[in-house]
């Protein structure tokens, strides 16, 4: 009989905001925002990557750093042109209208524009591993053959994400240092984030789908 999807995952369930791996470790993600590295003076750049590294430094537990790159939609946008194009007053303004919109979809369709996402994985553990670091986070997110479950108390859990939430301020807060923002993804957007991962060729739907909640509890 075919495994199912869920069967692949190391993660149990997905509460409060925050990834129960079937291990019991706990993860959470925060999204950040970017800076534009590359317009910044060379004084900048130092001075910015020196900062970057005493966070880095400062940090007694392991982080995961990722990038999340996928094709623009611009149909929603083309959409409005052209809401746009129908209410318009004047036949010059339908027409320049119309115009833009035939340039950037020649634009887009000649070039690889991407949106890039920025996300860093926060992990708790009661018992640390020696098997922590990327290549463990990485396989919080990745397949694997089997996973061992173990289950958690409610008490349990309070209390690791109590230590999770520490951790969450002091790496958000070295953050806000650098001039980055960041935010702690709730459990919908982690699910949907999650079915971008595993559904790639899906990943401009609107919505998870209705049986990816059954990976919440």
């Amino acid at each position: 009989m075919p495994q199912s999807t869920q069967s692949f995952l190391q993660f149990s369930y997905i509460r409060d905001d925050t990834i129960v791996t079937r291990g019991g470790d706990l993860r959470a993600i925060l999204m950040v925002s970017a800076i534009n590295f590359g317009l910044k003076s060379q004084e900048e750049q130092d001075a910015l990557t020196y900062a970057f590294q005493a966070f880095l430094n400062s940090l007694d537990f392991d982080i995961q750093i990722l990038i999340h790159s996928r094709k623009t939609d611009i149909e929603p946008y083309l959409a409005m042109l052209q809401n746009r194009v129908e209410a318009a007053d004047s036949e010059l303004m339908r027409v320049q209208t119309e115009e833009y919109i035939e340039f950037v979809r020649s634009f887009v369709s000649s070039a690889n524009i991407m949106t890039k996402q920025f996300f860093v994985t926060i992990p708790f553990s009661f018992a640390k591993s020696h098997d922590a670091g990327i290549k463990g986070l990485m396989r919080t997110l990745l397949p694997v053959r089997q996973a061992k479950t173990d289950e958690m108390t409610k008490e349990e859990f309070n209390a690791a994400r109590t230590q999770l939430v520490q951790r969450l301020d002091f790496v958000a807060q070295g953050l806000h240092q650098l001039g980055l923002r960041s935010t702690v993804l709730t459990t919908e957007e982690i699910l949907a984030l999650l079915w971008k991962f595993y559904n790639p060729e899906k990943q401009e739907a609107s919505h998870v789908p209705a049986g990816l909640q059954e990976t919440t509890q």
